[in-house]
């Protein structure tokens, strides 16, 4: 545990070792921290929608009373987040700051000492997914839990996205207070996570092998990123590359484009984009037609082909409604 948490402090998260948990991935801590009574006292969970499809599912398996707040490329609705934090019994808001589930946005640094000044004011606790925080190369994209100084934000953490998913471990940084009934509640579902893993994961950092990892592997990201820069500047009407930072983006259908024809010429051209359905409510009703990007298991002719091929579409779709 103590490698860990040296690993953490060299990337500008820093904790108490008796606050650092291993769980057996990131479901684990989110279905504990669902069911725990948090010292505020409140009951409904707050999230970010679109978001993680699974952290959906349980909370609707579950029962669990939760409120929704749309984010989208304005970010936030501001004035309605605080509405929600003072006038409702938020538990904790969930949120993923950096590259979003699944559209791939992050919060500006004005933005999450905003997020954590409202916490505050209103105590709500903030849990902090940061499942794609190794992608990032940018230095001044920091954790929302970097910027925290008073135990507000839980951090979460997945191994499996940077190393291989078939390694089911993720980290959970906790505020003090939440820390027995924390342990008492993952003592119910397991003694403890798999020592196997826990082992191989303590041995690759321990050795170095693991940051050599991320770097190899966001100087691959890198160039798929950039790909994508290069093709998806020819259509800015569907990419607003200024939101992008890495491996994820998302097409937001003009209002002026028949979403039909567009989705039947994907279809005749044998195009799979998958939309936001799964990463919303049954109920709920979007503005505009949304499509998710993911680069991050492809190569960079694969994105240059994959994005000029659903820009051909989408030319295809606008000339027939011109005709």
């Amino acid at each position: 545990m103590q490698t860990l948490k040296k690993w953490f402090e060299k990337n500008q998260l820093f904790i108490k070792e008796e606050n650092l948990f291993i769980t057996t991935g990131i479901q684990q801590a989110l279905f504990i921290l669902s069911k725990l009574t948090f010292p505020n006292q409140k009951e409904t969970i707050l999230i970010e929608l679109p978001s993680y499809h699974l952290m959906l599912d349980l909370l609707e398996l579950e029962k669990i009373p939760f409120l929704t707040i749309e984010r989208n490329e304005n970010g936030l609705d501001w004035e309605l987040l605080e509405t929600y934090f003072r006038d409702n019994d938020i538990k904790f808001f969930y949120t993923t700051p950096r590259i979003s589930s699944p559209l791939g946005l992050s919060f500006s640094e004005i933005e999450k000492k905003r997020l954590l000044k409202l916490a505050n004011q209103y105590d709500v606790y903030l849990v902090e997914d940061d499942y794609l925080g190794d992608f990032i190369s940018t230095t001044t994209n920091l954790p929302l839990h970097f910027y925290d100084t008073n135990e507000r934000v839980i951090y979460l953490k997945s191994f499996s996205k940077i190393m291989f998913p078939g390694l089911r471990i993720g980290a959970c940084l906790l505020p003090s207070v939440l820390r027995e009934a924390f342990i008492k509640y993952r003592t119910i579902l397991e003694v403890d996570s798999s020592m196997f893993s826990q082992a191989a994961l303590n041995l690759y950092i321990k050795t170095g092998m693991f940051d050599e990892h991320i770097k190899d592997t966001r100087l691959i990201q890198l160039s798929r990123d950039q790909a994508f820069i290069n093709q998806g500047k020819k259509t800015p009407e569907l990419f607003d590359l200024s939101l992008f930072e890495t491996g994820k983006s998302f097409i937001t259908l003009p209002r002026d484009v028949s979403t039909s024809l567009f989705e039947n010429y994907l279809q005749e051209e044998n195009i799979k984009l998958e939309d936001i359905g799964r990463n919303v409510p049954n109920n709920y009703k979007c503005k505009n037609k949304i499509y998710t990007i993911e680069l991050l298991q492809l190569t960079p002719t694969q994105i240059t082909k994959g994005i000029a091929a659903i820009q051909n579409v989408y030319q295809k779709s606008k000339r027939k409604l011109s005709n």
